[in-house]
């Protein structure tokens, strides 16, 4: 299976808060580059690459609602392979001050940053599992999450 699936949680017993507002659905497609999703966006601006590297320019962009993905045995779009792709979502989030865990399942390799620092390092071929960090967050910080899908096996 191909998924990647992020979520985010107050940690310390507090309600979690996905970044879902659907299962991903097809969201806004464009081939062109498109500006950079704004703080107060809810979307997520997704790069899709034809290879496992985030190498070059990106073949497809999509704003999104959420990382929330399970692509079965297709691709993100027509114009991306089905196998030995990659992504990249990123959006700026204003954090209230608070411990924040990030939680994400992913089949292949899977990597999460926070301000350019990396806080989930899972690049690998592999089955899905889960990776958790946790962070003491306060005030705007952009997010990005990079994701690689080896083969369907």
């Amino acid at each position: 299976m191909k998924n990647v699936l992020l979520s985010f949680s107050r940690a310390l017993g507090a309600a979690v808060v996905l970044l879902a507002a659907s299962l991903g659905g097809p969201g806004l497609s464009t081939p062109a580059l498109a500006a950079p999703v704004e703080a107060s966006s809810p979307y997520w601006l997704g790069e899709f690459f034809n290879n496992a590297t985030l190498a070059g320019r990106p073949v497809l962009l999509r704003t999104t609602r959420a990382v929330w993905f399970n692509w079965g045995r297709s691709s993100p779009g027509r114009a991306i392979v089905r196998d030995n792709f990659s992504a990249r979502w990123s959006r700026p989030m204003d954090f209230p001050r608070g411990a924040y865990r990030f939680s994400v399942r992913a089949d292949d390799g899977v990597r999460i940053y926070v301000d350019n620092q990396l806080i989930i390092n899972d690049w690998r071929d592999g089955p899905a599992r889960d990776n958790i960090a946790e962070r003491q967050l306060d005030g705007e910080h952009l997010v990005r999450v990079e994701y690689y899908e080896r083969a369907d096996v």
